[in-house]
């Protein structure tokens, strides 16, 4: 009884992973090699390394499914040449070259179109296994101190602070690049929307900031405009369970603060100026 197109590929494939069986084992010696002088360059606990177990593996788990699909691959080639060689006596569409006097066999479009499903279904496995063990690395890759809080509930939500330094005391005699990596270490990405003018000066822009690494609770935005007036307009996901607020300082107009009591993922901001906003960078403090 013949084998199916998705069976022979299988086949093919499993042997040639089978055949490679030695470069598998130099390959894992080394693997270890590597996880040994990494343990001992960086003085890793076994406990640190079951934590961070994901992480570690990441990328042998991904050298493993490359090497999956490699072998499919090849295996789905392997059984179309045979696929030709079976059908040299056999009715098919002959392409003939003049030159060489060659003559290519090309299987009957079913068999193409089976040999096709059965290669996407076999590497969506490895692809799917890297994405997860990727999925699964990325959720765990977080800071240790970081944790889970359920936002406070009540009208006593308790918010702490300080006056920060005024920004034109901050990193003074700095190229720009330079001083705009001291002013945000930790830059936040942010988008800005033109608004109709208002009533108290000419420009109204809507400033949106999206944290980057993790939720923000305190963010300190740097301007290159003069700051007449700014509201807080919208905080995500922790709107009505949290106490969130925007700081404007009589002693700096170009700077100014966004607070809540909750991790936001987002805050937005209605800002008025007489020139058009500009923004140097959005650092995040906490």
């Amino acid at each position: 009884m013949s084998l199916s197109v998705t069976a022979r590929v299988g086949d093919k494939a499993l042997k040639g992973l089978l055949k490679s069986a030695n470069e598998q084992i130099v390959a894992f010696c080394l693997s270890v090699l590597a996880l040994v002088v990494l343990i001992a360059r960086h003085r890793l606990s076994i406990q640190l390394m079951k934590e961070n177990a994901w992480e570690t593996f990441l990328p042998w788990i991904w050298i493993l499914c490359a090497l999956i699909a490699w072998h499919i691959c090849k295996g789905a080639v392997e059984v179309y040449k045979e696929e030709q060689k079976a059908m040299e006596n056999a009715p098919a569409i002959v392409i003939t070259d003049k030159f060489e006097r060659r003559t290519t066999y090309i299987p009957p479009k079913s068999f193409r179109m089976k040999l096709y499903a059965a290669v996407l279904f076999y590497l969506s496995l490895p692809v799917m296994s890297a994405y997860l063990s990727w999925d699964k690395a990325s959720v765990r890759t977080k800071n240790p101190t970081d944790t889970s809080y359920t936002p406070p509930k009540g009208p006593g939500i308790r918010v702490e602070g300080h006056i920060p330094i005024p920004s034109s005391q901050l990193c003074v005699g700095l190229s720009e690049a330079d001083e705009l990596g001291c002013l945000c270490p930790r830059p936040l990405k942010y988008s800005l929307k033109s608004l109709n003018a208002p009533t108290d000066n000419n420009y109204a822009t809507e400033l949106t900031v999206d944290a980057v690494r993790e939720p923000i609770y305190r963010l300190r935005v740097f301007t290159r405009t003069f700051i007449s007036y700014g509201a807080l307009t919208e905080t995500s996901p922790h709107a009505k369970d949290a106490a969130s607020f925007l700081v404007m300082m009589e002693s700096d107009k170009y700077s100014f603060i966004m607070h809540s009591s909750g991790p936001q993922n987002r805050y937005r901001a209605e800002l008025h100026t007489a020139e058009g906003l500009r923004i140097k960078c959005v650092n995040q403090e906490n």
